[in-house]
């Protein structure tokens, strides 16, 4: 989820969370969690709140978005032989080593 901040008329700032629409597998994940009044903080496991194939697309949407990371960073990552497939790779760590506990089912202890 993306923050964004405007500026209220007296200068007060006020945050507004951006959602990701739900056409994306992000958005659609997201309206499940909030349907379901569940709490999907940093450290939460929402493995329970995927459907089958919605981790893969996870990560298709988490690569054009380090993608887009990259392009705002300036790089040309279309012709970098440094960058390709970096954004593969971003996502891949993120979503099954760094945030595994979060989108795979917990062990049974």
């Amino acid at each position: 989820m993306m923050s964004t901040i405007r500026r209220a008329s007296a200068g007060t700032v006020v945050g507004v969370a951006s959602q990701a629409p739900a056409s994306t597998a992000s958005g659609r994940i997201r309206q499940r969690l909030q349907a379901a009044r569940a709490s999907f903080l940093a450290n939460d496991n929402i493995a329970a709140y995927l459907q089958e194939g919605e981790l893969e697309a996870l990560q298709e949407e988490v690569v054009e978005q380090v993608r887009g990371l990259l392009k705002a960073l300036v790089i040309d990552v279309d012709n970098d032989h440094n960058t390709a497939e970096t954004a593969e790779r971003v996502a891949r760590m993120y979503l099954h080593e760094v945030f595994k506990g979060r989108y795979h089912p917990q062990p049974k202890v």
